[in-house]
């Protein structure tokens, strides 16, 4: 090993003490035992250079939002890598709002106030506080975000009107494949291994390809924390909602393990007679697991995330009863989904990183309808084959990047992301299709001073569509830690489904057809904001953020009426939507409250076939913690005006306004290892089982034979909640 008594070259890591996030732009100050001195700052990945001083070094790193740290480094505390020394140094935030750290639309984690993309982050505490069962619970307490629930095909979300099948759904930053009627159910994930959820409103397709139009929402899972853990976890409510999850992690040097697994029942409930057979809000069950495992590698992580979930519906039928049987047929809708995604991250030096994630996902969605004696109680699967279904699709996903820093002031991303789909169904032509697609993506961030500039570009190649280009150019402006501007202009892109390009679902009541000459959606977005943070005390804070923005889409699909007799419907790009968004939000923090505050107005300027229509929305939350009897109460409230709802046959309904509240007590025992949580959701019962009038269609007649009524959520229930962590 090299002697202190001569010059040694060392490099520096400037990391997040509790985040451990690069930090870039530290002021470096460093004087060795000679009195020699340097000067530098840390690059895109906190790392700095120090080159010919000798040991002992002080050294002092400054930036704002963080507190002055100084340091006296030594030949022993330095580690020695790759014939030279290494040493990371931790930073303290001054901020709380620093600490939050965002991997969407990023190669590598940076913190949230650095991102030039307007990220939201809910956090695993928020989640919480919401006693959140599924992602429909988060997000029902987003602002600008819409929910909405279909028994059979799942819940779905819309970003200020734009539909879910434009919201592009990331876990850990991969698409979920297998939707239904576009979208993904949103009750299919496992919450209970969510470490955080990021939202991003806004085209995303330079970085994230198709279905990106409206935005994305990204869910980050758990990784193991200490050396060994355990979580059990139980969910249960008046509405006979009954969960049970469990989890356990170690970390071992170089190895870092998370098993996530749980069970999640309802037995159903309908606003009628109890004692119905039939009932509006189906019968489920789910299981599901998580497995996560890092392995350290020299400057580098392999790591591997595997999903599985098995969900089965049961849909009752309304009994037929003579004097000689009585019986009825019972529909299971049966979906399972298998993913596996190997990760490969390393540092490629001190200016180059790179990422990637190879994905192999499996969706098998499958009906069976069932003749049920209800005297005998006997079943047996009915002789009709249109009866019976199971549809397939497979995905394998391919995506990786490199993040440079080698220019000075310049951060650059290239990178590429593969797709290849198939689908094996009985409702899809000819039972088997495929699409592939390859996009190539760069952008390039450079900074000047406290502006940051950032253009994107990203084309397309799809086996089926000829070569599409998308754009972007954003901007960031920060004259202070705590003053942040933003502004952004994006054009997207939304691919046709394999079922809207080669659907022929064909039964007694339904005649719906694909469209192989349908054409890409595309979309623009603008969008302005700024946020500002003020410190008002020791551990207090007060944040104000304003947002604007506008979104245009363009050949929007949607069903048509092409037989009014056969009740037949085909896809067209028949549809634009063009809406203009505000909103702004007060937040404020201390050690014992945390409240916000916020208020949104959208205006659909236009929607092809449905009235232009203006809605606003509140939403507020609180929560305030007693230290001495270590009891937490949190509050919820939102209030939504009428606006549009959209089925999946391209009908429309006026919702009521919408005064959704929640509100629970928790408390924390034995040193935290446990919590509990006892509250109501919806206190004010609110169903929305009735539409409001003017119910009609956007493009002809419905499939769904004229429904007037749909349920936007459960009644209000009285919940209770255990959490136990080792």
């Amino acid at each position: 090993m090299a002697n202190s008594i001569f010059a040694q070259d060392i490099q520096l890591r400037v990391v997040d003490e509790e985040s451990s996030v690069a930090i870039e732009g530290v002021n470096i100050f460093c004087k060795d035992k000679n009195g020699q001195q340097q000067a530098i700052q840390s690059n895109n990945n906190g790392i700095a250079v120090l080159s010919d001083l000798r040991f002992p070094i002080t050294i002092t790193c400054s930036i704002l939002g963080y507190e002055k740290d100084t340091t006296v480094l030594t030949q022993d505390i330095a580690q020695w890598k790759n014939y030279g020394y290494y040493y990371t140094l931790p930073m303290q935030p001054k901020s709380t709002h620093l600490k939050t750290t965002v991997v969407t639309g990023q190669v590598n984690a940076v913190l949230g106030s650095n991102s030039i993309y307007k990220v939201h982050t809910i956090s695993e505490a928020e989640i919480a506080k919401r006693a959140a069962v599924s992602l429909t619970d988060v997000l029902q307490f987003e602002m600008n975000q819409f929910v909405s629930n279909d028994n059979i095909l799942g819940a779905s979300n819309n970003i200020g009107g734009i539909g879910a099948q434009n919201v592009k759904i990331l876990l850990n930053g991969v698409p979920l494949n297998g939707s239904e009627a576009g979208f993904i159910d949103l009750n299919q994930i496992n919450i209970n291994n969510v470490k955080r959820i990021e939202t991003v409103q806004g085209p995303m397709s330079v970085m994230y390809g198709s279905n990106a139009l409206g935005g994305v929402i990204n869910i980050i899972t758990k990784e193991a924390r200490d050396k060994t853990e355990l979580g059990l976890r139980m969910y249960m409510d008046n509405l006979i909602r009954f969960n049970v999850a469990a989890d356990a992690g170690f970390k071992r040097k170089k190895h870092n393990v998370k098993i996530s697994a749980g069970r999640n029942m309802f037995q159903g409930w309908t606003p009628f007679d109890t004692l119905s057979r039939w009932l509006l809000w189906k019968p489920k069950i789910q299981y599901n697991a998580d497995l996560s495992y890092q392995y350290k590698i020299k400057n580098g992580e392999l790591s591997l995330y595997s999903f599985y979930l098995n969900e089965v519906i049961e849909n009752r039928g309304v009994p037929s009863i003579t004097p000689f049987k009585a019986f009825a047929f019972d529909d299971y809708y049966i979906t399972n989904r298998i993913r596996n995604t190997l990760n490969f991250d390393k540092v490629l030096g001190n200016n180059e990183y790179f990422k990637s994630q190879n994905t192999v996902s499996i969706y098998n969605r499958k009906k069976n309808k069932y003749y049920k004696d209800l005297v005998s109680l006997e079943s047996r699967l009915t002789n009709d084959i249109e009866d019976q279904d199971t549809s397939v699709f497979y995905q394998y996903h391919f995506r990786g990047a490199i993040n440079s820093t080698r220019f000075k002031k310049t951060d650059i991303i290239l990178g590429y992301e593969a797709n290849h789909e198939t689908s094996k169904s009985t409702k899809v032509a000819d039972g088997s299709r495929g699409m592939s697609e390859l996009g190539l993506f760069t952008s390039a961030s450079y900074q000047i001073k406290n502006l940051s500039i950032m253009p994107s570009f990203r084309i397309n190649m799809h086996s089926k569509f000829r070569e599409n280009i998308s754009y972007g150019l954003h901007l960031k402006y920060s004259p202070t830690s705590t003053l942040h501007y933003r502004a952004s202009f994006a054009q997207g892109y939304r691919t046709p489904t394999i079922k809207e390009l080669y659907l022929e679902f064909i039964d007694n009541n339904h005649r719906i057809l694909g469209n192989e000459n349908l054409k890409q959606e595309q979309g623009l977005h603008a969008e302005v904001s700024g946020e500002k943070k003020w410190d008002v005390g020791k551990k207090r804070a007060v944040m104000l953020e304003g947002t604007a923005m506008y979104n245009l889409l363009q050949d929007k699909i949607s069903l048509k009426t092409i037989n009014v007799a056969n009740n037949e419907l085909q896809y067209f790009n028949i549809a634009d939507f063009a809406n203009f968004v505000t909103l702004v939000k007060l937040k404020y923090s201390s050690h014992r409250v945390e409240a916000s505050l916020g208020l949104s107005r959208t205006l659909i300027l236009e929607s092809t076939g449905l009235p232009a229509n203006t809605f606003s929305e509140i939403l507020t939350s609180a929560s305030y913690h007693i230290p001495k009897a270590n009891v937490r109460l949190n509050t919820f409230y939102r209030y939504t005006a009428n606006q549009p709802i959209y089925f999946i046959d391209g009908s429309f309904a006026m919702s009521k306004p919408l005064h959704v509240s929640n509100i629970s007590l928790s408390k924390s025992l034995m040193e935290n290892k446990i919590r509990i949580q006892l509250g109501i959701k919806n206190l004010f019962d609110i169903q929305n089982n009735i539409i409001a009038e003017g119910a009609t269609q956007a493009s002809g007649g419905s499939p769904h034979g004229g429904e007037s009524s749909t349920t936007l959520m459960l009644p209000r229930s009285i919940f209770f909640e255990i959490l136990y962590k080792l």
